[in-house]
Order: structure tokens, then sequence, then C-alpha cells
């Protein structure tokens, strides 16, 4: 959300927000393709580093940090493309490292290269990867609403955020013959609350 509209507390425009996620789309594709030439080059199929769709997927970043019409649920999104970026280039410049001083091998490169990335996968898969997902998506949909209730969102911790979550819904749980909750954000003019619900109910 721009200053602007944060000032008057009104919604980014369905248009603003569709063309966010567009190129929201567009940077995921960008830095699945530069993952695939790194993993290329560094395998001996590519003769020079991708340095000009490197330099691409970086501008592409750069004009979606200043594109105005995000809302909290897309900078989330967008942070976490930028952390996955961030994890793979911490690990391509190890490796160029790695290649420069002559200890650079290839075997071990695809080894760690799939263990990273199977890692990544793998935990995402797991019920620990998945609700975390849950509280991460349930958290940016409570943000959204605390700013569009023109709401100061300055004192919302994440982290804060998952313990309540997860003590709420094992509190739940326990009385509801081990059932799993659901949760939902609920908005009545100035006043946002997460509401517990039964997901057989």
């Amino acid at each position: 959300m721009t200053n602007s509209e944060r000032k008057v507390g009104r919604r980014p425009s369905s248009g603003s927000v569709h063309e966010a996620r567009t190129q929201l789309a567009s940077i995921e594709t960008l830095l699945a393709e530069l993952r695939i030439k790194y993993e290329q080059y560094f395998a001996g199929i590519l003769q020079f580093e991708p340095l000009r769709e490197h330099q691409q997927v970086i501008r592409e970043f750069r004009v979606l940090h200043k594109a105005p019409g995000k809302s909290s649920a897309l900078n989330y999104h967008l942070r976490s493309i930028e952390s996955r970026y961030q994890s793979y280039n911490t690990y391509w410049q190890r490796i160029m490292k790695e290649r420069e001083g002559g200890i650079y091998k290839r075997d071990v490169f695809k080894a760690d290269l799939r263990d990273s990335y199977g890692r990544e996968k793998a935990r995402s898969q797991t019920v620990e990867g998945k609700a975390e997902r849950e509280i991460q998506e349930l958290f940016a949909h409570y943000k959204a609403a605390i700013s569009a209730a023109s709401v100061s969102s300055a004192a919302l911790n994440i982290s804060r955020f998952e313990e309540v979550i997860k003590r709420t819904a094992h509190s739940w749980s326990l009385k509801n013959e081990g059932k799993k909750p659901q949760f939902r954000v609920l908005s009545q003019g100035n006043k946002v609350t997460i509401q517990v619900i039964d997901p057989d109910g």
C-alpha cells in the first residue's frame, strides 16, 4: 500500500492489484528460469554466467518495490520471492568463489543443489510447513484488514501472531476431541478480529 493510500484509508484499486499480481507471477517465472540457467552454467552446459538474466531479475524487484497498489498479502508474497532469491544468490556466489579458488567440484555442486532445493520443497509439504504457510497467509489477510480499517499495524508481529494462533488452536482442539480448527478474519467498521471456526460446522 502506498503512503497516499494509507493516509486516506483506501484499498488499492482492482486494476493496480491485478497488475501487481501479474508482475509477481512474472518475476517468479524469471527467477525459476535464472535458477535453471545457473544450474546449467555450473554443470558446464552454458559457457557464460547468466549475468544479463540476473540483472533483469534485480531490475524487476526494484520495479515491484516501487509499484503502487500492493496489498499486505502481495507485499508478503514479494518478500517471500525475494527471500528465495537471496537464498539462491548466496549459494551461487559461494559456488563462484569456489570455482575461482579452484576447489569447486561439479558432482559436489549437484548433490548440494539437490539437497538445498529438496529441503525447501520437502519442508513446504510437511504438516509443520503447511501450518506455517496457513498462519502466514492468515497474518497477511489480518494485516491487510487492519490497514483497510485505517488502524495502525505498526505493533503487529508475525512471531507473536503465530504464537497466539497456535496456542488458541491447541486450546480449541483439546476442547473439541482433537479436531483442527480453522480461522478467518472478520472486519466490522474499524474493528478487526480473528474468528475460530469449527471445520465440521
